[in-house]
């Protein structure tokens, strides 16, 4: 198991406070009707959640922070101004710092965010050739390395860790020993269909579900699914093989999940070569799983993995508060409403929509709409005859 508890709680956390970001949206109120468009962001604003009203979402597109670094925001449903959630120390780190896919407990009490701590750097590779040949497409180079689940409690005067967790992602290690090659240093990578979306799109397949009771966080860690007792033991759920973005039913009875799907693993050798230099800095020897491009399936299961139900295809699941249904996107660009018997349904007005979120009366549904790549705006649409 590659997840286990941190110690201690980070000090960069300790001082969170929602302070009102100037300039952001200036749109005004917005109407009660029809597809709403919440934010204008200056790149990306990702994977909403309710907290009543008011959407919490991952963002890297306010305007008085670099784009490097990585916000939980909050905005009302009907606008007009978002606020941020500004750790005290975040913006005089030496490094980015990137905070996002928040959930919100049930209650509305406590807030999971996910907090990237590692991810790989090839700055120093002006170039890479694969197999003699140079590669222009980097999606197939894993990324994400840590991250660091964190649960806290929302308070007026601000937020008080209570927990947090280490995430480990696969996908880089060096090689122990002499490698067949002769060659030294060597990286061994494996680009996993989930290091794959995050390289390209940034996706935060790691993104955490409160239990109905918020005693239990279910999460990925890419490869599996796991059932967090939060400040406490970590435990697999069986059967998840490549599951990401779970989501856990309203009765607690199932955990909804996206599985994504992979090919033929394709190996290959790879030079990093740093611009004007004589010879490779490092070698990776690497294996691409298939396409991450290919449709992930909507996948039931029980907590303790004892049963296992296929929905068809979907990305990012999200339960109707009656626990009928799941919200997902798919390869069509729309929202779907899957019922557990399968029977599906198309949601008017959603296309380009991606990461849903069910308001808490089931009227409405949240998602991220791509503007182009490596921007995206939160939207709210009514959820529509069910």
């Amino acid at each position: 198991m590659r997840a286990h508890i941190c110690a201690c709680a980070l000090l960069v956390l300790t001082g969170c406070r929602d302070a009102v970001v100037p300039d952001y949206d200036r749109r005004g109120p917005h109407a009660d009707t029809g597809a709403v468009r919440l934010t204008y962001s200056i790149r990306d604003d990702r994977v909403p959640t309710w907290r009543g009203d008011s959407l919490y979402y991952s963002t890297s597109g306010q305007p008085n922070l670099s784009r490097a670094h990585e916000w939980i925001a909050a905005i009302h449903r009907l606008g007009p101004i978002a606020s941020v959630l500004l750790p005290d120390q975040g913006l005089t780190a030496a490094f980015p710092t990137r905070f996002g896919a928040p959930a919100i407990s049930p209650d509305g009490s406590t807030i999971a965010l996910v907090e990237v701590t590692d991810t790989a750097s090839l700055a120093l590779c002006g170039f890479i050739r694969c197999n003699g040949s140079d590669l222009t497409d980097r999606v197939g180079i894993p990324h994400i390395q840590a991250a660091r689940l964190h649960v806290r409690q929302l308070q007026p005067d601000g937020s008080i860790t209570t927990a947090v967790l280490d995430i480990a992602f696969d996908g880089r290690e060096p090689f122990v020993g002499r490698h067949p090659s002769g060659l030294f240093p060597v990286v061994v990578m494996r680009a996993h269909p989930f290091q794959q979306r995050y390289s390209r799109d940034r996706d935060q397949i790691f993104r955490p579900a409160f239990s109905p009771d918020g005693d239990r966080i279910a999460f990925s860690d890419g490869l599996k699914i796991y059932v967090w007792q939060i400040g406490a033991a970590v435990t697999l759920i069986p059967g998840t093989d490549d599951g990401v973005f779970p989501a856990w039913s309203p009765d607690g009875e199932w955990i909804a999940f996206s599985r994504l799907q992979r090919g033929p693993p394709e190996t290959g050798f790879c030079e990093c070569w740093a611009p004007a230099a004589s010879q490779p800095g490092e070698y990776y020897d690497r294996t691409v799983y298939g396409d991450a491009m290919d449709p992930p399936q909507v996948t039931l299961v029980r907590p303790d993995g004892s049963e296992m139900r296929e929905l068809g295809e979907g990305y990012a699941p999200a339960w109707t508060p009656g626990g009928a249904s799941v919200i997902v996107s798919r390869s069509d660009g729309f929202l779907w409403e899957i019922a557990l018997d399968g029977a599906a349904r198309r949601i008017d007005g959603t296309n380009g929509a991606n990461e849903p979120a069910v308001s808490a009366d089931g009227r409405f549904v949240a998602f991220a709409r791509l503007v182009y790549p490596g921007n995206s705006d939160i939207w709210v649409v009514p959820r529509g005859e069910r």
